[in-house]
């Protein structure tokens, strides 16, 4: 098979995996990644990940002139055009509007002429796609009946699942559940790692930070800001623009800003009140963008759920600490200015200090309601209802409770006010499911200390799988 493969992972780890699905037969003529390794062939058209996230061609295809895509290919794209719209960072989210619609069209121009030019029989991803161009691929191949494969990290202990259509999801997993439907699984039923994973935390005092969040936090420390400030001044003497980059921090750092904006609409809780507890996503991330579908708009879902709030509930919104820790206090296109105001607004809806302790917070609520946060996965181990408007792995546990409309929201409000409960038998035949049907591989390198697997074994699962689906 002919195989488009797209990463952004480590150039020399990526070329190992590279190497073992050509040594099986195949030939990956494309591949997009953050470095070439130490893997080279004339016959693979090697493109940076960073030029292709900013619509740049690969070298080898560079004076490739494609035809302009068609009103009809354009029109079949609209909801993906609507996506992609809320993925952009950097360069690319400084775009006016028809300067972004434009380089979309490009990169739609660009993708559709390799993909007609090669004519892949697959096209491998390492995660979900979620750039502009990758998932401009994602939709192009799937318009023309292109296998797609792809890996999502569940942060299950290092058990990853394979998808073809993540709108869809895992078939191997949705089998296994439906096979597990009616047993009666125990807890030493499953691998040793999931039993350690499950008594972690449904234990909330052995529960963790998630490996991402430390090391999210560990950018943060001293060493990293200063290498951050160290670039932002190499880069400002590049450009000559000192005294204007000085004028815009002073603005920024002592004007209106998003964490003051947060702070001033911020209530006192009332832990003893009927609340549904809504952590906000990190945006833009793929686990709203494209994961999140519509509620990529957050006050969308926080919407719905007001309205289908029962009497004398509230909804506690709590920002999450990543948004400040990662892209700073400045207002963004994912945080624009009066975008907490709006959320305030809304009846019976408090924004709770982002102090509070998010397991206190899920621990007394009657529900958790997310796009795809990890949150909604933590509360159904604590035997708190999940209300979930996204697709995030655990979208097929049977005790989560998906909400796309005000009329599916209150009949989930509704079975709890009844008295809902969660039926652990069913978590632990859900992850006797994933235990069956993951694959225990390298994905993130978030990975490498969430898994008692050498990192050789974790790269061999992944090269396999991949070969499993190729054939």
């Amino acid at each position: 098979m002919k195989v488009i493969y797209i990463a952004d992972g480590n150039g020399a780890e990526i070329a190992d995996s590279v190497r073992k699905i050509e040594s099986a037969g195949h030939r990956v003529v494309y591949w997009v990644g953050a470095a070439q390794g130490d893997w080279e062939s004339e016959s693979c058209i090697f493109h940076r990940h960073t030029d292709a996230r900013l619509g740049k061609a690969a070298p080898k295809l560079a004076a490739n002139q494609y035809q302009p895509a068609s009103k009809e290919l354009l029109s079949k794209l609209l909801k993906t055009e609507s996506l992609v719209a809320s993925m952009l960072r950097g360069p690319l989210a400084r775009m006016r509007p028809q300067q972004f619609r434009h380089a979309y069209y490009e990169m739609v121009r660009y993708w559709n002429g390799v993909l007609d030019q090669l004519t892949p029989d697959a096209v491998v991803f390492t995660i979900v796609p979620h750039h502009l161009y990758s998932y401009v691929i994602y939709s192009l191949a799937e318009l023309k009946g292109i296998k797609t494969i792809m890996f999502e990290d569940t942060w299950v202990s290092d058990r990853a699942l394979i998808y073809h259509d993540f709108f869809v999801g895992s078939k191997a997993l949705q089998q296994k559940i439906s096979e597990n439907k009616d047993k009666q699984f125990t807890l030493s039923d499953l691998s040793s790692d999931l039993q350690s994973y499950y008594r972690a935390h449904i234990d909330e005092s052995e529960a963790s930070v998630p490996v991402y969040m430390q090391q999210q936090q560990g950018q943060q420390k001293n060493i990293a800001r200063i290498i951050r400030y160290l670039r932002i001044i190499g880069d400002t003497f590049r450009k000559s623009t000192l005294l204007k980059i000085i004028a815009e921090h002073i603005r920024k750092r002592f004007g209106h800003n998003l964490q003051r904006e947060y702070y001033q609409l911020e209530h006192q809780l009332d832990f003893s009140a009927s609340y549904v507890y809504v952590p906000l996503n990190y945006q833009p991330e793929r686990t709203t963008s494209p994961q999140g579908d519509v509620y990529v708009d957050q006050i969308l879902m926080i919407e719905t759920i007001a309205a289908a709030l029962p009497e004398g509930w509230k909804v506690y919104v709590k920002e999450h600490p990543s948004q400040w820790w990662r892209d700073g206090i400045n207002y963004s296109h994912a945080r624009y200015e009066g975008y907490y105001k709006k959320i305030a607004e809304i009846k019976n809806v408090e924004f709770v200090p982002i102090t509070t302790d998010s397991r206190k917070l899920i621990r007394q609520a009657k529900a958790v309601a997310v796009v795809t946060g990890n949150a909604g996965w933590e509360a159904i181990l604590r035997s708190v209802p999940a209300l979930v408007f996204g697709l995030p792995f655990y979208r097929d546990c049977p005790v989560v409770m998906r909400v796309e409309s005000v009329a599916s929201c209150a009949a989930a409000m509704k079975k709890i006010v009844d008295g809902y409960a969660v039926d652990h038998r069913q978590v632990i035949n859900y992850l006797k499911a994933l235990d069956e049907s993951s694959v225990r591989c390298y994905v993130d390198n978030f990975d490498e200390t969430n898994s008692e697997l050498s990192k050789q074994t974790r790269l061999n699962n992944y090269a396999n799988a991949i070969l499993k689906e190729l054939d």
